[in-house]
């Protein structure tokens, strides 16, 4: 899960919709920018969410907690694209559930 392409759909205050490609190497994002949102990058997970979530993601000091509180919460939505992205992601969750039951998250 660390080398992936990520399409982004963030609601706006203003109620519009941007769509972001984020591409990540080794688990550190390599490339992010805006796109057409009917642009086919070959994404293997949709994430979508609102402008609000993302800038507390970017401004709180625990980023990791505020991201996965999100998720709990369904204010942050993972879509993987693809059966061997749905088992990956499935397995991925799964590993979160544990470490964070132990404390490591």
């Amino acid at each position: 899960m660390g080398n992936e392409i990520i399409k982004l759909l963030i609601m706006t205050n203003d109620g519009e919709e941007v769509c972001i490609k984020a591409v990540t190497e080794d688990a550190c994002v390599t490339i992010f920018g805006e796109i057409d949102n009917n642009e086919e990058i070959g994404e293997a997970i949709i994430i979508g969410t609102n402008e609000k979530i993302v800038q507390n993601v970017l401004t709180f000091n625990d980023p990791l907690g505020t991201f996965l509180d999100a998720k709990e919460n369904d204010e942050i939505v993972i879509e993987p694209v693809g059966l061997v992205n749905n088992v990956t992601f499935a397995v991925a969750n799964v590993l979160l559930k544990y470490s964070q039951l132990l404390g490591l998250t």
